[in-house]
Order: C-alpha cells, then structure tokens, then sequence
C-alpha cells in the first residue's frame, strides 16, 4: 500500500466514522425510501386508508368516486 492511498483511507474512514456524516446517510435513505414506499402503497392500501386522506366537502365536490381521485382505486 502506498502513502497515497493509505491517507485517503485514513481520511474516509475517518469522515465515515463521523456522526454527522452517519446522520446525513441515515436522512438521505429515509427521505428515498419513505416517499418511494408511501408511493407504491398507494396502489395497495397495505398502510394507510388513502381514501380516508380526501375531506368530506372535497369528496363531494368531486366529479369522480374518491378512490380514482387518490389512485387507490384497485382494478
């Protein structure tokens, strides 16, 4: 191992140990895979009611059934 591959080693080992850094992975995953998987349930209504999402007044007013409005409709 050379001298200048084994300071950049010490140097991304030492940026990855850093909390902040652990931090900024951790919030960039969750602010992917939260909206990807709120995404994909909206086909499936696994976790939440989305038809529950729509008020009253607004479902009302609309010219299609709630569940085609939302996209939750299954087919």
């Amino acid at each position: 191992m050379n001298a200048t591959h084994a300071a950049t080693a010490g140097a991304y080992s030492s940026v990855v140990s850093r909390p902040a850094h652990q931090a900024f992975v951790a919030l960039r995953f969750a602010f992917v895979v939260a909206p990807v998987i709120a995404g994909i349930d909206k086909f499936f209504n696994i976790l939440a009611n989305w038809d529950s999402y729509v008020s009253p007044v607004a479902a009302q007013l609309l010219p299609v059934p709630v569940g085609t409005f939302m996209g939750s409709q299954r087919w």
